[in-house]
């Protein structure tokens, strides 16, 4: 007999319904995960898509900047070359002014006078002495300087050359940092279609921001360098026209004179004026260094008779004495012009204010002066001298565009025209994109899931065109730091290729970018 137990039937209507359920939850549980699989992945490499057009854009503003630095480094050392030249011009006519006034014809004029005081030794000597070293001075000008003004002019070419080649040399630079930038960041990203095209506005905006002026026509109103260039000299340069100062000079005092009947100097010393100027001739602006000195004598003389015993003193000072002069040019020049008084350069009054307000007088005032007026307009008949090098005088040279004019007018049109306050490069707009296939998402062909390629498991990523995209916008700009590098006047700096203060930074896009961002995305290939 059969005492095994027996099962209870099953409910009715429940059979296979755990099945069902758990592989619809399994299908929907699995959908889930590959949508967010897919959808990390995409968001992923749109951020790594955004650190890139990122790295681009800033990249190629530092790129911009570096350029700017560049020539602005190249300017500072021409103006310093340029100040050189100019301080070996005044030298040589300085030293031939030295020579002439104790070698010169009129040198026995002093000599003479000197001879009728006791104390003449107080002239002679000092007189001697200056001889041999004015002869020496002059013969080294002579022979270094015109070899050195020579030199100074082919590294001022050069200097000129690197700038500009540089500058243009940008339009090669920056194709190449952008696909370096591309390759390190993200081999499979490339620069869209709007991408090229922003970057090749941005290299001719670029190339077009910096201007080359050309000082010596004067189409440009341009005053920019040269005033840069004369602030940027010394006094020795500018005006030597001060009481015994560049200039050593025997001092004949004769106080015996006083008290000693007969005829001789009570005071005697030679008064020097000179100066040099950056001018214009043979109808080229700023071509020409000129230097021009020039001295005379200082003679008070003095008649003592005796009456009844006692000593009186007639002094009375002499008609101002030539002594010396000297002059030195080099650059493009005619004749004696070049120190001829008149300097077209209206820079010199307009930069040389307060203790320098003296040096906007042409050869330091040595043609105003009583006592040097006449070696002076001497010096004038000689001429200069040997040129020391034709090619002198300023060069073409790269600045900012529109910032080389410096007339009133534009000064006063500053806060409206934005003349002369330029803070900011044109900026570089870059778009990279990249195929959405090449991201391992369920829609790739690297993912097999459901056969791949349309499988049953396949999910579009909807990216429009097949594409990602990511879009930056990079510019240089102008910024002193006054923490390190403060301006003595306080007064704030604007962008110029002077300067060596050109930075970069990443720029927020327009709305007008974002819109032409989303209408290539559906219009360009």
């Amino acid at each position: 007999m059969n005492t095994r137990p027996r099962l209870a039937a099953l409910p009715k209507g429940q059979r296979g319904q755990a099945l069902v359920f758990v592989s619809v939850t399994m299908i929907v549980v699995l959908l889930a995960m590959l949508v967010m699989y897919s959808v990390g992945q995409l968001t992923t490499q749109r951020m790594k898509l955004q650190n890139t057009a990122d790295a681009v854009a800033y990249s190629v503003s530092l790129t911009q900047a570096r350029d700017l630095n560049f020539s602005a480094y190249m300017n500072r050392a021409m103006v310093a070359n340029q100040v050189a030249v100019a301080q070996i011009v005044s030298m040589t006519g300085w030293a031939r002014n030295f020579n002439d006034t104790y070698n010169g014809s009129f040198s026995s004029i002093a000599r003479t006078l000197a001879n009728f005081s006791a104390l003449s030794a107080l002239w002679t000597v000092p007189a001697n002495i200056y001889q041999s070293i004015g002869s020496g001075l002059k013969n080294v000008f002579d022979s270094v300087g015109p070899i050195m003004v020579k030199v100074l002019d082919v590294i001022i070419d050069a200097l000129h050359f690197s700038s500009l080649g540089y500058h243009y040399g940008m339009a090669v630079t920056i194709p190449q940092t952008i696909d370096g930038v591309l390759k390190a960041n993200d081999p499979n990203a490339s620069l869209s279609t709007l991408g090229y095209v922003g970057a090749g506005v941005g290299v001719v905006q670029h190339l077009l921001f910096a201007k080359s002026y050309d000082p010596t026509t004067n189409k440009d109103g341009d005053r920019r360098f040269a005033n840069v260039t004369d602030a940027s000299s010394d006094l020795f340069y500018k005006n030597r026209t001060l009481p015994l100062t560049f200039w050593p000079t025997p001092m004949l005092i004769d106080p015996i004179r006083l008290f000693t009947p007969g005829v001789g100097p009570l005071v005697m010393f030679n008064f020097h004026s000179g100066g040099s100027v950056l001018r214009t001739d043979s109808g080229k602006e700023l071509k020409a260094w000129g230097s021009a000195d020039a001295s005379g004598t200082f003679v008070i003389f003095c008649i003592t008779i005796s009456i009844l015993g006692i000593p009186i003193p007639i002094p009375f000072p002499l008609p101002p004495l030539p002594a010396g002069s000297g002059g030195a040019a080099a650059g493009d020049f005619n004749s004696s012009s070049v120190l001829m008084t008149g300097s077209t350069l209206g820079h010199r009054n307009a930069e040389n204010t307060g203790v320098d307000s003296a040096a906007a007088v042409d050869f330091g005032g040595a043609y105003l002066n009583p006592y040097t007026a006449i070696p002076y307009f001497i010096q004038v008949g000689k001429g200069p001298g040997t040129n020391m090098d034709s090619r002198a005088g300023l060069r073409s040279y790269l600045d900012i565009k529109g910032n080389a004019t410096n007339s009133t007018s534009n000064q006063a049109n500053n806060n409206s025209s934005n003349n002369n306050q330029n803070v900011k490069a044109p900026a570089f707009f870059i778009e990279v994109e990249r195929a959405s296939n090449s991201v391992a998402t369920t829609s790739s062909p690297t993912f097999r899931i459901g056969g791949g390629g349309g499988g049953q498991l396949d999910l579009e990523d909807s990216a429009v065109g097949g594409k990602l995209k990511a879009m930056a916008k990079g510019e240089a700009y102008f910024s002193r730091p006054t923490g390190l590098f403060a301006r003595g006047d306080g007064k704030t700096e604007y962008g110029s290729l002077y300067s060596p203060y050109w930075q970069a930074h990443l720029a927020p896009n327009s709305l007008l970018e974002q819109a032409a961002s989303m209408l290539g995305a559906n219009v360009l290939p």
